[in-house]
């Protein structure tokens, strides 16, 4: 093996511009996120957080306009969602979706097997699934419910978090996956990322509004999304002055060095 060859990014972003209804919500961002690591995205409501996970993960609705995408090497904005799946990625959501009718025990058996390319009886299945469960403490019980039907908040939680554990992607987006969890909750959050980290290489990009829940990942990198773009990146450095002076600040902070490189 060459020691001097150079690692290359899992993902990519390269003046990456998006628009959704003919409004542009992402405006020339430049990312790189390397294997292992865990990135941090901060920013105020409607910057673009969620607007920039959507489009890595292929959501039709949101227009590339320029730039590119790339994923382990390859050129991906073209690419469909199931596709952008199946290669790796995973996007953990902050809200989701219920789905009634759909029983979770055929869910999660459709999706390790699309993923792994292996085909296992329900018995074998439910085996599987078993440490991964106890894990997250959910009750067997709720492999008979439907998708996210009734759930509370941190059920819905806990079963993105099974669905990670299970597929164990090569890079995961979480959109506030820690949101509306208590202590405990967060807790389980961030050990079952570092689990992740360490046992299968996943690579994290994170969105969340938490301190201690930032500083408790050790993050590689955070970065504020402003108007679109990410004019501040760094270490816990950001995160100390969000705190203390607020995304305002660094909007201002922003403008002064776009005006003074004018």
């Amino acid at each position: 093996m060459n020691t001097s060859q150079k690692i290359q990014p899992i993902l990519s972003l390269k003046d990456l511009s998006v628009s959704i209804h003919e409004k542009q919500v992402l405006n020339s961002v430049f990312l790189d996120v390397f294997p292992s690591e865990i990135h941090v995205i901060m920013g105020p409501n409607g910057g673009g957080k969620s607007s920039l996970s959507q489009t890595i993960m292929g959501n039709p609705d949101y227009k590339v306009t320029k730039g590119s995408i790339e994923f382990l090497g390859d050129d991906i904005k073209e690419t469909p969602t199931h596709e952008r799946s199946l290669k790796g990625l995973f996007l953990g959501f902050q809200y989701p979706v219920a789905i009634p009718g759909l029983k979770i025990s055929e869910f999660l058996k459709n999706l390790y097997e699309l993923h792994t390319g292996t085909s296992l009886g329900v018995v074998e299945f439910r085996k599987l699934i078993k440490a991964d469960m106890e894990f997250l403490n959910l009750s067997p019980s709720i492999l008979k419910r439907y998708l996210n039907d009734g759930f509370s908040g941190g059920e819905m939680k806990r079963l993105e978090m099974l669905q990670l554990l299970l597929i164990k992607p090569k890079l995961a987006i979480l959109d506030e996956l820690d949101s509306g969890l208590d202590i405990d909750g967060q807790r389980l959050v961030k050990d079952l990322i570092l689990k992740l980290q360490k046992s299968s290489h996943t690579t994290f990009f994170i969105i969340s509004h938490y301190q201690a829940f930032i500083e408790s990942l050790e993050p590689n990198s955070i970065h504020v999304l402003l108007n679109g773009n990410f004019p501040h990146s760094g270490g816990m450095d950001i995160l100390s002055t969000v705190q203390e002076k607020g995304y305002d600040f660094l909007k201002k902070s922003s403008q002064s060095l776009s005006q003074d490189n004018v």
